[in-house]
């Protein structure tokens, strides 16, 4: 029997889909993030099931600029079922974070343009860390948030994001100078994001701090699996994130795409998200 791909929602229901994710949460972590509010409510999620039986999942999150394309790891028939239903909702870019077997079936979909290499890194035994200066940024002060971030175009932003976990921050002169946040939280896992300092604060462990309050507030919610995505070549976000206790997980590809058909003579401009 075929494989059949649907719409969230059209025979498969949503815990149905997070329950079959969550036998993996740290492989499965975007999907699971964008399986919930508010996240879900900018994602379009396609079930592919065998016999009517779940065998894969993808998501296309509309939550950025450019649109990212999700897909379950594990079998390349799979995947292509998945590709080739979710192909008719893509824009000319989209953006992927893939493993290096999935990579190779996403390339049968679009010209890759530009890419670099990701680490997934797990907090394994966090390290206390000072988080002062950082605190906890309120509610109120979400326009100063998103009014920095949007300046040093930290493009793995959404304003969504703020709904779903703790953002902490270090201002200077009634200025904030560093964030840290999440992507997402769900009841499996995190995923700490949008770790950012103004040029001129650097180096000074603020982003440390920051980064320290986020990972502390998350385990006082009670989440047992914390992840990140740092940029390969960030040595100096690597160092602060295993001086937290964060280890190397596994290796992604970051990839910014052009549908088949798509590419014409001209300039792209590649998206690519500050973590």
């Amino acid at each position: 029997m075929p494989v059949l791909v649907k719409s969230l929602g059209v025979g498969v229901d949503r815990e149905a889909c997070i329950r079959w994710l969550a036998r993996d949460p740290i492989h499965h972590l975007m999907l699971l993030g964008d399986l919930y509010p508010p996240l879900i409510s900018v994602s379009e999620i396609y079930v592919a099931t065998d016999e009517g039986q779940i065998v894969g999942v993808g998501s296309l999150f509309r939550g950025f600029s450019t649109p990212s394309v999700i897909i379950t790891e594990d079998n390349p028939t799979v995947q292509n079922a998945l590709l080739t239903k979710m192909s008719r909702r893509l824009e000319s870019e989209w953006i992927t974070l893939s493993t290096c077997t999935s990579s190779s079936v996403l390339c049968q979909f679009g010209n890759r343009i530009y890419s670099h290499i990701e680490l997934q890194m797990l907090l394994h035994e966090p390290i206390p860390t000072p988080v002062k200066p950082a605190r906890l940024i309120q509610r109120e002060e979400f326009n100063s948030l998103n009014q920095f971030y949007n300046e040093h175009r930290v493009e793995a932003w959404t304003p969504l994001m703020f709904e779903m976990g703790p953002f902490y921050g270090v201002w200077h002169d009634g200025q904030l100078i560093t964030a840290a946040g999440i992507h997402f939280v769900t009841p499996f896992i995190a995923q700490i994001g949008n770790v950012f300092s103004h040029p001129r604060f650097r180096g000074q462990g603020y982003a440390t701090a920051a980064t320290a309050g986020v990972m502390n507030h998350l385990r006082g919610m009670g989440i047992q699996i914390i992840s990140l995505f740092v940029v390969a070549e960030n040595a100096p976000a690597i160092r602060i994130y295993e001086r937290l206790g964060f280890v190397k997980e596994r290796e992604l590809i970051f990839a910014h795409n052009v549908s088949t058909g798509s590419l014409r003579n001209e300039t792209f401009s590649a998206v690519n998200p500050n973590h």
